[in-house]
């Protein structure tokens, strides 16, 4: 018995998913058994980030949207079909806020201005220093209630 190869495609998403080695019928010579959601014609490889897919009887590249995007709080979304709607405003990668004290320890000055100030007993680096934190606590204020 002799094969033929086809190409599968999701039925739905209409996604490649691979080759198949049809079998001739074995009532009907020269006839083969193919399976549904296939067709004979080879698809491309796609580019980077794309994947095949046959659509209006051909094989067409459709960017692969699959797999985690985030949403603008961070919060993780799963994308598993093609069929599935990705939010414009949705990133690949994480967007993680930080909190108030996060943002603060960005950009206090250096400890070692203070601990130079106080070795040296420079009064006025001692007030500098004080004066910028207190700037960034009030640039990033504590959150009520905390």
């Amino acid at each position: 018995m002799s094969v033929k190869l086809v190409y599968l495609y999701d039925p739905i998403s209409r996604e490649y998913l691979g080759e198949y080695e049809s079998q001739e019928s074995p009532l009907e010579p020269g006839h083969y058994l193919i399976p549904d959601a296939s067709t004979p014609s080879k698809p491309m490889v796609p580019d980077e980030g794309y994947l095949a897919a046959y659509r209006n009887g051909a094989w067409v590249q459709v960017k692969d949207i699959r797999g985690t995007w985030y949403d603008s709080e961070g919060v993780a979304q799963e994308v598993v079909s093609l069929l599935d709607k990705v939010d414009p405003s949705w990133t690949r990668e994480t967007v993680k806020k930080l909190d108030y004290s996060q943002l603060r320890v960005l950009e206090y000055p250096p400890v070692t201005d203070y601990l130079d100030a106080v070795v040296k007993g420079d009064k006025e680096a001692l007030d500098k220093y004080i004066a910028d934190c207190k700037a960034v606590k009030e640039k990033y204020p504590k959150p009520i209630g905390n």
